[in-house]
């Protein structure tokens, strides 16, 4: 351990002292720079201030004192988290750990994924949630999780470790400088030059929360700020948004889901297991992903998850009775925890109400559950992939994506298994979304109004759903300009040239 000269004692576990390099005369007394000594449960820290000692001046040495403060702060917030003084913060230590069974001691991803899975058991036992995420907003969960810890070994890991330290200086999350962080976008690029500006976004983002977290265990003094990509503008928006559905896509689809549920096909009456008709399960199932779609393109709702299941559609938060029989409403919880108040249009209390038949139809209550639920019991089995199969009457319906799959290949509206088209070109449930925001511009809803039903900002609508829709709009738009009525352009020949010469 280094001799610290001109010691002082500043506290009972601090002192601050000048550290001289070696081959420095003793006498120099212009050389050395300021150290502390940090003394805690009997083990010895030292560790430079990098103020210079500067011959004693009073300016350096107060310098000294106010970093040498900062630093005691920070070993004893490490100590009530538990973290032993002569531990050092290595970046890829930090993201697993030996112990799983201790809080305290787990590594991030291992706090994640037991964070999610607690508030997973919550949730089966109709609980909320409890376990926020760290740096972020909402509550750990399952399949998110599940993306994150593949982010970080895919890419978030490597980019750490290609940040290469000397053998005898490793890379700890302190050592990581905002130079180095400048370059995650670029280093994204290079491993993989066709990622989505969206997906590289939530990469840092996923980065800086790692931070966050490494600051809230008292890992991390200071959380190092990271360059975000640009996403290209309004320009690069709507480059990437997907097909909107028009008018005439709507009402094919509508009458395509529609047919599917008429249909009076009677093969297969019975599965294999015996459990119930298949054709009547296959014509209600189908009946409930035409509710489901109108549903959607009525309330402008983002579309539910499955994987996140409070964002799934409850009976408690519709809100349609006597006393709101003209302004009926849908509490919405998005998958950041948000939550805003959809309307629910018109003639989609009617899609509510055929809901409500349909379940009480099979003896199911509507009073509070799922709006999209099972409506018998399927025997829960085994499949090869070892994940169990089924469900109970009354479990969520968590998605209707293979009939969505079905109905757009089926309209053009999806590419063909295998071909590869830009996101430019293809549907998916989001544009039902999309198609109720623009239909309430079209009708001259103000956008601050639509942005507050449909729990977005106004800068998005903006930028990603507003389009003029010049035909639609040309005859409002052109009010207020000088015309010429029926009168007709006249024009002079002079020298073989026509001029324009006003009108008749």
């Amino acid at each position: 351990m280094p001799k610290l000269e001109h010691l002082e004692k500043l506290g009972p576990h601090l002192a601050i002292g000048v550290q001289r390099g070696k081959g420095l005369i003793h006498d120099a007394e212009t050389k050395g720079v300021w150290t502390a000594r940090i003394q805690i449960d009997g083990k010895t820290k030292i560790k430079s201030t990098k103020v210079k000692y500067d011959g004693g001046s009073d300016t350096a040495r107060k310098m000294a004192l106010e970093k040498a403060y900062s630093m005691m702060e920070y070993e004893m917030r490490k100590r009530a988290a538990g973290i032993p003084i002569g531990s050092v913060n290595y970046a890829k230590s930090l993201l697993y750990r030996k112990s799983k069974s201790d809080e305290n001691e787990m590594g991030y991803l291992q706090y994640i994924e037991e964070m999610a899975t607690e508030n997973a058991s919550r949730i089966e036992k109709n609980l909320e949630p409890t376990r926020q995420i760290v740096g972020g907003r909402g509550f750990y969960e399952i399949k998110q999780t599940r993306k994150i810890i593949n982010s970080w070994n895919k890419y978030l890991s490597p980019f750490l470790e290609q940040l290469r330290r000397p053998i005898q200086d490793p890379l700890t999350v302190e050592s990581i400088t905002e130079r180095e962080l400048d370059g995650f976008d670029d280093y994204l690029l290079s491993v993989n030059p066709s990622l989505a500006i969206d997906t590289r976004l939530q990469l840092s983002q996923e980065l800086r929360r790692f931070f966050k977290w490494c600051k809230w265990k008292g890992h991390l003094e200071n959380i190092p700020p990271i360059k975000r990509p640009h996403r290209g503008g309004v320009i690069g928006a709507r480059k990437r948004m997907r097909r909107e559905i028009t008018d005439a896509d709507y009402l094919r689809i509508v009458k395509y889901t529609r047919d599917q549920y008429k249909d009076d096909r009677s093969w297969a009456l019975v599965d294999s297991q015996g459990d119930t008709p298949t054709f009547q399960y296959y014509r209600d199932f189908q009946y409930l992903f035409h509710l489901w779609i109108l549903i959607l393109a009525n309330t402008g709702i983002r579309p539910p998850t499955g994987g996140t299941k409070h964002t799934l559609m409850r009976w408690e938060d519709v809100k349609i009775d006597a006393t709101n029989k003209y302004r009926p409403t849908l509490i919405r919880k998005s998958e950041k925890g948000h939550e805003y108040t959809a309307i629910i249009m018109p003639n989609a209390v009617d899609y509510f109400d055929a809901l409500k038949r349909f379940y009480g139809s099979h003896g199911m209550d509507t009073d509070s559950g799922y709006v999209f639920a099972h409506f018998y019991d399927n025997r829960v089995r085994d499949n090869p992939s070892g994940l169990k199969r089924g469900w109970k009457k009354g479990d969520p319906i968590l998605s209707f994506r293979q009939q969505w799959v079905k109905m757009g290949r089926a309209l053009d509206l999806i590419p063909p298994e295998g071909v590869k088209v830009p996101q430019s070109q293809r549907i998916s449930p989001s544009s039902l979304r999309s198609y109720f925001i623009t239909q309430r511009i079209y009708n001259d809803v103000d956008i601050a109004e639509v942005a507050r039903i449909t729990g977005t900002s106004f800068e998005q609508i903006e930028t990603r759903y507003f389009r003029m829709n010049v035909e639609q709009r040309f005859e409002r738009l052109s009010q207020g300009g000088y015309t010429a009525g029926d009168k007709k352009a006249k024009y002079i020949n002079i020298d073989g040239v026509e001029y324009y010469d006003g009108h008749e």
